[in-house]
């Protein structure tokens, strides 16, 4: 009798609802993820850190409120030595919700700071691969370098933002073809013209590179449909930045007073021991100043009066960034062939050459860089990952990846430490960003009236942008030594009137009320530090009919 064989139920597997979601939508949960990341250390306390508003933050407001009440101001802003005026119509938004406050100026280069790692995400996506898409963009989120000047209201933030966005567009003309990509390229590639005096060394290296690209990959019959299309993007660039060329081009402007007057007082080139100086002699000046550049993101930093960066003598890339970075630029050298590899190396070859040799703003004319650092760096940890995803050993695959996610994670914390503990709080911070006068201003415009301010500072005089942004409608004087046309404390009684002292007069208000008793005084502190000191007199009805003194 046969033997029957009973049998084996089988259980159907379910696929897991959730992660085949994740996996169908593993780019979209990426962007929005690493966009989160990106947000955190660059809106957290973004009205108070840095302390203060600085003049050239204040003079984007102004521009903005120009643009609320004159519309049209322009392609271009005489404000902060001259610059593209793209940035005035951008803010005035936020400008118009938000009124005149540090936040309000500053949010929309912060969020202009935040897309930079989306499209970064993006562009390394397309050129590369996920891995070094997800830490590369990682990396540019947890950037000191990125993260300061995302929390500025510095039109350099918005230069990164906008190569990123022309590369996404170009990117995806190469791998898609559609004349439509193309435009968008163009458009936004002329667009950028608008943001930051910097922005034409990108202009220049892109097109280096788009050559390179061509020479390599566009030869023969493919060489004219692609001419074609690239000629059409090049077209489209000069045809958004014809209202910019017309401004530079007429005399009147002056536009090329900016780039004069920063070579002849920042570049080692214009320095009388350079011009001057011998052949070897101008070699070592050259020598030494990209030593000091070059240190100054490497081994020690060049505390920068304009931008408050490096306020430790700390270098601008933490250590392991910085080894990162040199193994991943050796990496790309090896495999230059490569597309992204062969993009980044033409930025980095070509895009220091604007502040290489000036000894002011050291860390803002190449910040276009930031996101391509943080490809170089995540090329050895891309291919650490990849290596552990490849072991059959879990051990060694587990290993992999925590050292991945360990150093990731390191930087992380190194970075946002060093800027919201040592930077926050060094002397640099609130000396660069004005606090005295940016708190003394905002006391003012809480005020419920608008007394006649008589003003009392070595540094700033009372026009001063950070207290026309803040605080305006104001009429007031100086009575400094150095400001004032007038050094006493004799006012107009016919009035209120409110004076404001700041340091180092801080000790004349004992005379002032000794002259005025029974004002009102007013302490404004940060901690145990005085900041200013405002004391109102009213008006007295017993010189109204007496002529002004």
């Amino acid at each position: 009798m046969a033997a029957t064989t009973a049998a084996v139920p089988v259980h159907e597997t379910r696929p897991d609802p959730i992660r085949a979601f994740a996996v169908k939508h593993a780019d979209v949960l990426f962007l929005i993820a690493l966009t989160a990341i990106a947000a955190v250390p660059r809106l957290w306390a973004l009205g108070e850190i840095p302390q203060g508003i600085h003049g050239d933050e204040a003079q984007v407001g102004m521009d903005a409120w120009r643009v609320l009440e004159d519309g049209w101001i322009g392609v271009y802003t005489v404000a902060a030595l001259g610059q593209p005026a793209g940035h005035a119509y951008y803010v005035a938004p936020f400008i118009e919700i938000l009124g005149s406050s540090a936040l309000s100026v500053r949010l929309p280069f912060a969020l202009a700071g935040i897309a930079a790692v989306p499209l970064a995400y993006t562009l390394f996506r397309l050129q590369a691969s996920r891995t070094v898409a997800v830490i590369a963009a990682l990396l540019l989120a947890l950037s000191l370098w990125h993260i300061h000047f995302s929390r500025t209201a510095h039109w350099p933030i918005t230069y990164p933002t906008v190569e990123l966005a022309v590369l996404v567009f170009w990117t995806l003309a190469i791998q898609r073809g559609g004349l439509h990509w193309f435009a968008l390229a163009g458009a936004t590639l002329g667009l950028g013209l608008y943001t930051y005096n910097i922005y034409p060394i990108f202009v220049i290296a892109f097109t280096v590179w788009v050559v390179l690209y061509t020479l390599q990959n566009k030869r023969g019959a493919a060489f004219k449909p692609w001419a074609t299309k690239v000629a059409l993007a090049a077209g489209i660039a000069f045809l958004y930045g014809i209202p910019l060329f017309v401004y530079i081009l007429t005399p009147s402007n002056e536009y090329f007073d900016h780039y004069n007057q920063y070579y002849e007082t920042y570049s080692v080139l214009a320095t009388p021991a350079y011009t001057e100086g011998g052949l070897a002699d101008k070699a070592e000046i050259i020598f030494d100043q990209v030593r000091i550049w070059i240190g100054a993101y490497a081994w020690e930093g060049v505390p920068d009066l304009i931008d408050a960066s490096s306020p430790d003598y700390s270098p601008m890339l933490d250590m392991m960034t910085l080894g990162l970075f040199v193994a991943g630029v050796g990496y790309a050298t090896v495999n230059w062939r490569k597309t992204p590899h062969l993009l980044a190396l033409t930025l980095l070859a070509i895009m220091p050459l604007t502040s290489l040799l000036q000894t002011n703003a050291t860390y803002r004319g190449v910040l276009g860089l930031a996101p391509f650092v943080a490809f170089f760096a995540a090329l050895p940890l891309a291919w650490l990952w990849q290596r552990a995803t490849a072991q059959i050993n879990d051990l060694y695959r587990g290993l992999g990846y925590a050292v991945v996610i360990i150093v990731i994670t390191v930087i992380g914390y190194t970075n946002v430490h060093a800027y919201f503990d040592t930077w926050a709080n060094s002397f640099l911070f609130p000396w660069v960003y004005t606090q005295e006068i940016s708190e003394a201003s905002e006391y003012l415009d809480a005020l419920d009236d608008e007394p006649y301010v008589y003003f009392y500072s070595s540094r700033w005089p009372f026009d001063y942008e950070t207290r026309q942004y803040l605080a305006p409608g104001f009429e007031g004087e100086d009575r400094s030594e150095r400001f004032g046309r007038r050094h006493d404390d004799v006012i107009d009684r016919r009035r209120d009137s409110v004076f404001i002292l700041l340091n180092p007069y801080l000790d004349r208000l004992e005379g002032i009320k000794r002259l005025y008793p029974g004002g009102t005084e007013y302490v404004g502190r940060d901690g145990d530090d005085v900041l200013f000191i405002a004391y109102h007199v009213p008006s007295d009805p017993a010189f109204l009919t007496m002529p002004p003194r």
